[in-house]
């Protein structure tokens, strides 16, 4: 209605004007005010508002322009229907070129919302000089420039430069297509690469030939796309190269694929194959199995893996285990597709594993009898040693007691033989600085436990040569790491150490075969989970081993063992739960290395004293032990099973206790922390630690501090004595 009132309203301005203006006898041509008024009707208005002030104005036309005498009817009509047609004519004239502009500017405001709002990147370039004239918002975001660096950039400042005389050639219109599609490569702001599938069109655009451009980002296609390559180059590799049988065969059982390892073990090509059915190849007795398992995969069983035998081109029989599934197209069952492993020789090594449990059975029954026999022999041999110092040469019975040790001695060996009967590999012995073989395989170490672990090594420098296969040296070294990274699953320190030590017959003589002479020792000490009493007692049996089922064989330690015993050395382990793990291999140095050791009179009488000590120990045997050892020096000794009982034992007697012998890791109250509670309370007290792992190894592990007395696990009768006699004179 408000188009209809503005038609009125210009009206009634026109006939006013025009009534006013003939009052005052001004005369002039009031067709240009009845084309504006219609005009301007007609273009705000629309088409029937200006049919309205044409009606308007003919009816104005006719009250003022009546039927005259001097003109016809005729002329009268003629004349105003003349004028009403020019009207009209004004009306759909101005109607149809509002109409059409307003079509123009809906379809520019279309292609606005769909050029700015549009996923995709898109510009708008001059086809003569690649400028670009237009941008979208997308373009900007994906491109990373703003809208004003776009419009002062070419297409060629977001092109490769490789592409750019393949690809420029497109906007100058030289040997290019004038619209079609295009990989190309864009370089983003930040220099990152993408590749766009571009599709581009022709157009006009402010006066000049342009081309409207749509990028479509398709780096991640095409690189799913090359993944897809490459995993079927992986797959098709994987089925080529695969050591097992990989074959596809149809519901009849005719073969329609086998790889490179089904011709090799079968014997049979693939276009021999291809002519093949399933009965072709199945031993007879086996057919009517492999037929059921074919027959419950129809009828939808899962089933597991099953074996059954084949015979080869030559004759030979081979028994293979199958794992089968469902070829599906649409959905329907067309074939069967399986992967079968050649297990003959797995058969036969599972007869000889029956025999093999057999002669283990044998040897852990043997290892078990020696391990209680060596404890007591331990006893044995120690006792009889401390009985020895004891009586003169003249005593009557010496000879006795000389007997029972040789007779531990001998039982010692006995042991030491039925632990290491199957160890029978021939060596290579060559004469070698066992420091060299470890600095010539640490990168190998490093790189074989891992990033995780930290790799401490203390060599020293005047180690002693030792005759030893270097090969087998190597791998004992190997092992050991290994066996320490698998302890340490989250990570830790690894420690290698190289020592000259010298056995002398009161340690050899508490220890299976063990020799008393002039040593290498070096010992692979780790931070890791440690081993229980129970697990140190097996951890050289032959395929022992802690870890899951197919992690181990449960040989890595039991071949050093069996390699160290047949060089003429010997392996020991100290364990402690969550605290970690020491081996000590023990490896004879060469004769011109070593120096005779003639103990006169004098260095063969122990240091003795008749001081008080608080030995404090947890494991009751190696406490009864140094407990005799102490006292045969004249010592008074006051035991403690922990660190809590000491504390009670302190308490009650401390102005009594001269010095405090413990052991570093126990239950309950470890010995440094004992240490420290002691010497709160008095400060000057004198401190013996000892312990299964080397000094520096219980140092690296942060158990003491350096500069702290110690003495290492498992000690002799002699190194007791100096150690607590010079601490006890030490001011």
């Amino acid at each position: 209605m408000a188009r209809y009132g503005f038609s009125l309203i210009v009206f009634i301005i026109v006939a006013a004007t025009s009534s006013i203006l003939l009052r005052y006898s001004i005369r002039i041509n009031f067709t240009i005010p009845v084309v504006v008024g219609l005009v301007a009707v007609t273009w705000y208005g629309g088409r029937r508002p200006g049919y309205l002030m044409a009606l308007l104005v003919m009816a104005a036309s006719i009250a003022s322009n009546p039927i005259s005498s001097d003109t016809g009817l005729a002329s009268w009509a003629f004349g105003h229907f003349t004028v009403f047609t020019l009207l009209i004519f004004v009306v759909l004239t101005i109607s149809g070129r509002k109409s059409a502009e307003t079509r123009l500017l809906e379809s520019s405001e279309r292609y606005r919302l769909l050029f700015e709002n549009n996923p995709f990147p898109m510009w708008v370039c001059d086809a003569e000089t690649s400028k670009f004239l237009a941008v979208n918002h997308e373009a900007t975001i994906f491109y990373q420039y703003s809208l004003k660096e776009f419009l002062g950039m070419t297409i060629k400042d977001i092109r490769i430069e490789s592409n750019l005389p393949i690809i420029s050639p497109e906007f100058t219109k030289v040997h290019r297509p004038k619209n079609g599609l295009t990989i190309q490569k864009h370089r983003r702001k930040d220099g990152s690469v993408t590749e766009a599938e571009v599709t581009s069109q022709e157009l006009a655009f402010g006066g000049r030939m342009a081309r409207l451009v749509v990028a479509k980002d398709i780096t991640e296609r095409r690189r799913a796309q090359q993944k897809l390559v490459q995993s079927e180059e992986k797959y098709r590799d994987l089925v080529e190269n695969a050591h097992d049988i990989i074959y596809s065969h149809d519901l009849d059982g005719n073969y329609t694929s086998i790889n490179a390892a089904g011709e090799e073990i079968t014997g049979y090509n693939l276009s021999e194959t291809l002519r093949m059915n399933v009965a072709d190849i199945v031993a007879p007795e086996h057919i009517a199995k492999a037929r059921e398992m074919i027959a419950n995969k129809l009828a939808g069983q899962n089933g597991s893996a099953y074996e059954v035998d084949i015979i080869a081109k030559d004759g030979h029989r081979l028994t293979i285990e199958l794992n089968t599934s469902l070829v599906r197209h649409d959905g329907v069952p067309v074939g069967i597709q399986g992967i079968a492993r050649d297990i003959t020789e797995y058969k036969l090594l599972i007869q000889q594993l029956a025999q093999a449990q057999k002669i283990e059975s044998i040897g852990r029954l043997a290892g078990g009898i020696a391990h209680d026999f060596n404890n007591m022999l331990t006893a044995i041999n120690g006792y009889s040693e401390m009985v020895l110092r004891q009586l003169s040469p003249e005593d009557p019975i010496r000879p006795n007691v000389e007997e029972i040790k040789k007779a531990g001695q001998r039982s010692a060996l006995l042991t030491s033989q039925l632990l290491a009967f199957s160890r029978k590999q021939v060596l290579h012995p060559e004469k070698i600085q066992i420091n060299d073989a470890i600095n010539e395989i640490g990168g190998m170490l490093k790189r074989m436990i891992g990033e995780d672990l930290e790799l401490t090594t203390c060599l020293s420098p005047a180690v002693g040569s030792i005759e030893f296969d270097p090969s087998q040296l190597s791998q004992i070294i190997m092992n050991l790491a290994v066996n320490a990274r698998d302890a340490m699953p989250n990570g830790g320190k690894l420690t290698i150490e190289t020592s000259n030590v010298f056995l002398d017959p009161e340690y050899a003589s508490r220890h299976v075969g063990v020799l008393p002479g002039a040593y290498v020792l070096l010992s692979v000490s780790d931070t890791g989970t440690g081993m229980s009493p129970e697990v140190q007692e097996q951890v050289f049996e032959p395929f022992f081993t802690t870890k899951e089922v197919g992690k181990g064989t449960g040989l890595g330690l039991s071949t050093v063992y069996g390699i160290v015993r047949q060089s003429g050395g010997n392996v020991l382990v100290y364990s402690e739960i969550d605290r970690g793990s020491t081996f000590k291999v023990y490896i004879p140095r060469t004769a011109d290395e070593t120096t005779a050791v003639v103990m006169n009179a004098e260095q063969s009488k122990l240091a003795i004293g008749n001081e008080t000590i608080l030995l404090v120990e947890d494991e009751d045997m190696v406490r009864a032990l140094s407990r005799q050892i102490l006292q045969s020096c004249g010592y008074t000794v006051i035991e403690a099973g922990d660190g809590i009982e000491a504390l009670e034992i302190y308490n009650k007697c401390s102005d009594k206790i001269d010095l405090l012998i413990t052991d570093v890791v126990m239950p309950r109250l470890g010995g440094r922390e004992l240490a420290e509670k002691l010497l709160k309370r008095t400060p000057a007290l004198r401190i013996l630690f000892a312990s299964g792992y080397t000094d520096d190894a219980v140092v690296r592990h942060g158990v003491l501090e350096t500069n702290i007395n110690f003495i290492q696990k498992p000690f002799n009768l002699d190194d007791v004595a100096r150690k607590v006699r010079n601490l006890l004179d030490t001011k």
